[in-house]
């Protein structure tokens, strides 16, 4: 799966940086990241490294809530095209929709699913590939956080916001804008919200603009379409945690059948079976070296139906155990400031 997004994805990462009296500039450098992409928000750059240089800064300059309060200053406007698709949609249902479908143009490191249940919603974020450090997922949640509020007038307020890192010791920027103070060291990074939410209508809904800016999106995700395996790949980190990663549920959830999808994954150059085993790999390292999350409950979220046959693919593929490799990743990813900074 790419690990492109936009440098939208750091908007605002300067600007809080020199707030507090820092150079944003060595961080990038250090990160790998383009200078231009902290000042032009049409770039593509690789997410991991935008990642690494927010969660290395924030490290570096004790501005441990750096994500979130990137999230203050964004504006629907950052999404682009996106934004200005989701803006007019009739309901926060449909915008969620579009959402769903093109999230993707802004970034791959994350995928939405959308659970109803009783008088609740419930709208996960999944990682694509791991990003269990915490400014990642504040900044993440934050973005989507103003966007609703955007959308649906500043008295939105979500029921529950739910992070899977531990709580840090100061929660007031938290407070400020969710307008409630999260619940951490939890399953999921979701919004729980309630129901009715969804089918009322955004403050600016112009569902005749709406089409014209929905048919602009499509152009423009034409010329910017990921490859099948992508899209592969996307179904697989969502049926992953569910347990039903089979290849015949996914071809089914594509519309094809089987031999389709083997068929054009190996144009891709790529087999069902090793794209699955990457992304197990993928995700297994890095909550294994980002959070403290137990192996068990790491077993869970890769698909395996119990814990000897996690261990034994673990060993298998990363030629030792799985606390062994926690140990190890321990020490290769503790944070020091470096001296250039």
């Amino acid at each position: 799966m790419s690990d492109l997004a936009s440098s939208a994805g750091v908007n605002g990462f300067a600007d809080v940086l020199r707030a507090a009296g820092h150079d944003p500039y060595p961080f990038a450098a250090e990160a790998g990241v383009p200078a231009r992409a902290l000042t032009d928000l049409d770039m593509r750059v690789r997410s991991s490294a935008m990642k690494n240089m927010v969660e290395r800064a924030a490290v570096v300059t004790g501005i441990d809530d750096l994500g979130i309060r990137m999230a203050e200053c964004r504006k629907l406007s950052n999404w682009g095209p996106l934004g200005l698709a989701i803006r007019d949609q009739p309901t926060l249902r449909k915008a969620l929709e579009v959402v769903q479908k093109y999230l993707w143009l802004q970034t791959e490191s994350y995928i939405l699913e959308l659970e109803e249940a009783g008088d609740v919603a419930i709208l996960q974020m999944r990682s694509t590939r791991w990003f269990g450090v915490r400014q990642a997922p504040e900044l993440a949640m934050g973005v989507f956080h103003v966007n609703f509020r955007h959308l649906m007038g500043d008295g939105w307020r979500p029921l529950e916001i739910r992070f899977q890192h531990p709580r840090p010791r100061n929660v007031d920027t938290h407070l400020r804008i969710f307008g409630r103070v999260p619940l951490f060291g939890q399953d999921v990074l979701a919004f729980v919200f309630d129901r009715k939410d969804l089918n009322k209508a955004p403050s600016s809904s112009d569902p005749a603009m709406a089409r014209q800016a929905l048919k602009f999106l499509e152009q423009f995700a034409a010329r910017r379409s990921g490859s099948f395996r992508d899209l592969v790949s996307r179904e697989i980190v969502l049926a992953l945690p569910r347990g039903d990663c089979g290849v015949d549920q996914i071809a089914h959830r594509l519309s094809i059948d089987r031999r389709t999808l083997h068929r054009r994954l190996a144009a891709t150059g790529a087999t069902f079976s090793e794209l699955v085993d990457s992304i197990r790999a993928d995700k297994a390292a890095g909550m294994l070296a980002e959070t403290h999350d137990p192996v068990q409950r790491i077993a869970e979220e890769l698909g395996f139906a119990g814990m000897s046959s996690f261990a034994h693919w673990f060993r298998r593929r990363f030629g030792e155990s799985a606390s062994e490799f926690r140990s190890h990743a321990a020490g290769e990813l503790r944070l020091e400031p470096p001296t250039a900074a």
